[in-house]
């Protein structure tokens, strides 16, 4: 999608975001490259703003390794390492980890959550498809909540129950 000046400002941006947005991006940009732009700029706020204006992209983000402390959203998720989010981590498409998946927070995903190591989650666990941990690891949900509130914050949601689930409160396939 191509955003121009015009389109970003009646969708009502902070001050501070469409001054860097003028500053870096005054002949407009499609929003995937934006996104980049503002994720590499540690804008991660702004970044997340943009995708709630516009929704997730579908394109592909590759990753040898993410260790961030705020959220990811919107990209395809493929790392050739192990992921670790001290908040969420959100793809519009999939999510495919060569090693271990991790949020301090919850895992959101417009398909499938599949790794090769451990899938761990400070919260909940949601996918429309399936969520996967590799051979011999396990799928953790609600590590940061108390079982008391599992019910309500540490929900596993797929199109099936996760083999290796290990923690967590099994709600069965997400309705949206």
């Amino acid at each position: 999608m191509d955003l121009t000046q015009h389109f970003i400002k009646t969708k009502q941006p902070c001050a501070d975001g469409f001054r860097w947005f003028l500053r870096h991006h005054k002949d407009g940009s499609n929003d995937q490259d934006l996104l980049d732009a503002l994720v590499d700029a540690g804008r991660f706020n702004d970044a997340c703003w943009l995708l709630d204006q516009f929704g997730p992209t579908n394109e592909t983000l590759t990753l040898d390794h993410l260790a961030r402390r705020h959220r990811v959203r919107g990209f395809v998720a493929v790392a050739a390492d192990s992921v670790r989010a001290s908040s969420g981590i959100s793809a519009g498409a999939q999510i495919n980890c060569a090693m271990h998946l991790e949020a301090g927070w919850g895992i959101r995903d417009g398909e499938s959550i599949h790794a090769r190591g451990a899938i761990r989650s400070g919260e909940s666990l949601s996918a429309f498809e399936t969520i996967r941990a590799g051979a011999g690891y396990g799928v953790f949900a609600g590590l940061n909540v108390q079982v008391e509130a599992w019910e309500s914050s540490a929900r596993v949601c797929a199109s099936e129950k996760p083999e290796g689930l290990l923690s967590g409160w099994w709600a069965g396939a997400r309705d949206v």
